[in-house]
């Protein structure tokens, strides 16, 4: 509000302030902070149950291919979930060298800002994350531009795609509350709850603990250290299009460790789920019965003839209306020239 204030007062409407008031507001909540980094099994078994309880019950929406698809991605790359909706399917490009690998890219508007604005990004992707992407857009009738479509239109996923499917199979409503009737998948599962920016922490932990820290920066699009060495400070086009030598490589390095761990742990808890049968799906809702028809209201029968037009109002010699009576005042009122007439007339005339 004080950049409001300062910057854009008569559009703000804070142009009749004299001091910046909500200064003085105290505000006790503070976020807490989380600190919960999933591990390779609990994500590769939120996939796998994903996957197989698509549909929750006989009154539920389906989990789509584009949500499902949004789901692997924020997985495998760990990117956030706004650049992972928006990613066109046009700006996978294939790289030199490196056979079976295509490269997702990024403008700076579709990244993250900051006070130094978006920087554009690119990401290799392994062959085994794209037999994943392209077992799951099999399903559409026809080729979207998209990576992750959406199922009510031809544009792209909503950004909060991810979180609604996993408070779905949390068994919880659109506004995070439990909802009567629907199974938490996770609590059966021994899931702990984690949200999309969580797979990057996880991510970063897994290749840290690897010796792969400078992979997994570069990979999640980290801004470099002040205290990087020069050579290693490019520009982001340039680190895009020319550095395949060094960052390229560095990111296809920690992306091909990853997307192995994921998908093997994948494996391994689907195997595991295919072992436990499937549940009940929850009964539909009641309906309300219709009472037989000897105990239903006698209703009286509809006369669906055209009812006749009414009769016209007689006219009112008496009223007169006000428009004619104004247009007589008006043309009384106009002053008309004097025309001569025979006992006026001149003598000579």
């Amino acid at each position: 509000m004080s950049w409001a204030w300062q910057y854009n007062a008569g559009i703000s409407g804070l142009d009749t302030c004299d001091y910046e008031w909500w200064k003085r507001w105290a505000i006790r909540y503070k976020p807490g902070t989380r600190d919960h980094v999933p591990t390779v099994d609990e994500l590769a078994r939120t996939l796998a149950v994903a996957e197989r309880h698509r549909s929750l019950g006989q009154t539920e929406h389906r989990t789509g291919t584009g949500a499902l698809a949004m789901l692997w991605l924020v997985v495998l790359t760990g990117q956030r979930t706004f650049p992972v909706s928006v990613l066109r399917r046009d700006r996978l490009f294939s790289l030199d060298g490196m056979p079976g690998w295509l490269s997702a890219n990024w403008t700076g508007v579709e990244m993250k800002g900051g006070r130094s604005g978006g920087r554009p990004h690119a990401l290799p992707l392994p062959p085994a994350a794209l037999a994943v992407l392209e077992r799951i857009w099999a399903e559409l009738d026809e080729r979207s531009p998209w990576a992750c479509p959406s199922a009510r239109s031809e544009s792209h996923a909503d950004q909060g795609t991810v979180n609604k499917v996993l408070g779905r199979l949390q068994g919880l409503d659109a506004d995070g509350n439990p909802k009567p009737g629907r199974q938490d998948f996770f609590a059966l599962h021994g899931i702990e709850r984690w949200i999309p920016h969580d797979a990057r922490r996880g991510l970063g932990t897994y290749l840290g603990d690897r010796r792969l820290g400078g992979a997994a920066s570069a990979m999640l699009a980290h801004k470099p250290s002040k205290n990087e060495d020069e050579r290693e400070r490019t520009e982001a086009v340039t680190r895009l299009h020319y550095d395949r030598s060094q960052r390229m490589a560095l990111k296809a390095e920690g992306m091909t460790l990853w997307v192995d761990a994921v998908l093997e742990a994948y494996e391994r808890e689907r195997a595991a789920l295919a072992l436990i049968p499937l549940p009940e799906p929850p009964p539909r809702p009641p309906r309300t019965k219709r009472k037989p028809a000897e105990e239903r209201k006698p209703t009286e029968p509809r006369d669906n003839s055209p009812e006749a037009a009414a009769p016209a109002c007689p006219p009112n010699l008496e009223l007169r209306s006000t428009q004619s009576r104004n247009a007589g005042r008006r043309r009384d009122a106009v002053k008309r020239p004097i025309r001569p007439t025979a006992t006026n007339r001149p003598s000579g005339a």
